[in-house]
């Protein structure tokens, strides 16, 4: 266990390297949240499901790949002629989703769709340093762009590895800003604003339970607690299964592999059923309505979404 707060004090404001920065320890605060039963219930997760996890590696063993090129997707996106701006980015030691492989995809992209390229590549800075590279393409009759992006010295998971030059970079994408444009953020604890306070404890009030409880009820203990209060009819309830994740992965040729069956698809949802409604733990009320259920990729694929 280590002290959340403490580690905000060594915070590194004046270097890139990933070690001056947050560690990725928020998969476990985010995986108590999501695997609540009241949590999937709001988010529609089907019964069957197992519970959230970061990475699964015997998915990924598993898995097979039907769709090797999303081109068409872009393309569709493209013609729906939305004044749309998309950022693509890569961290360029990424051996995973390398650089290069997404620059022929965008290139070959703008080419067969006659988009021209409105911002030649150039070097991006986060402080007095070389950040990584970008060029944009973009359509003036829709109104569209896209935004080709490297992040210097970043691997896979590039906010882990370069957060300073990450949060610069999304918060200009958001902005329409230059990507060199500084960016100025406090690390300070501040108290919430009197309107979230109030807010807060209307909700805590509506489930039953105090501000401090508010986003840590028991599962056992949610009902009795009141919690249920907050959903409305129609909702699905869910109930999560556990699964072995640690489980060693068995290939079809070892001896020890079993056939299963696969499991029964969840259940079917449209627009209204998949809204999300009094999400727990949410103090506030969204300006936007946002959505929770499952797409049916292909024959026997569900793919979730939120």
């Amino acid at each position: 266990m280590f002290n959340v707060h403490k580690m905000r004090s060594k915070v590194s404001h004046s270097t890139t390297d990933s070690q001056g920065g947050f560690q990725c320890y928020s998969t476990d605060a985010a995986g108590a949240y999501l695997n609540k039963w009241n949590i999937r219930q709001t988010l529609h997760i089907a019964e069957q499901a197992g519970n959230w996890t970061p990475c699964v590696d015997s998915i990924n063993a598993n898995y097979i790949q039907q769709h090797n090129d999303t081109g068409p997707v872009f393309d569709h996106i493209l013609k729906s002629g939305y004044p749309l701006r998309m950022l693509i980015y890569n961290g360029d030691v990424d051996q995973a989703c390398n650089f290069l492989g997404d620059q022929w995809f965008v290139e070959a992209f703008a080419k067969r769709n006659n988009l021209k390229l409105s911002k030649a590549r150039k070097d991006w800075r986060y402080m007095t340093q070389i950040a990584g590279y970008a060029k944009q393409f973009s359509n003036d009759t829709s109104k569209f762009s896209i935004d080709l992006l490297t992040v210097k010295g970043a691997g896979h998971l590039v906010p882990v590895d370069r957060p300073g030059p990450s949060l610069q970079m999304i918060i200009n994408f958001f902005r329409n800003q230059d990507y060199s444009s500084p960016v100025s953020y406090d690390t300070n604890q501040h108290y919430m604003l009197e309107t979230y306070k109030i807010a807060q404890r209307v909700s805590a009030a509506a489930m039953n339970t105090s501000v401090d409880n508010l986003i840590t009820i028991d599962t056992a203990k949610g009902t009795k607690r009141g919690s249920r209060k907050m959903y409305q009819k129609g909702l699905r309830s869910q109930v999560p299964v556990q699964i072995d994740n640690d489980k060693p992965f068995v290939s079809k040729t070892h001896p020890d592999y079993i056939e299963h069956p696969a499991p029964p698809p969840p259940p079917t949802g449209s627009k209204t059923d998949d809204e999300v409604r009094d999400l727990p733990g949410l103090t506030f009320a969204p300006p936007f309505a946002h959505y929770s259920g499952y797409l049916n990729a292909s024959q026997g694929n569900y793919l979730h979404y939120w």
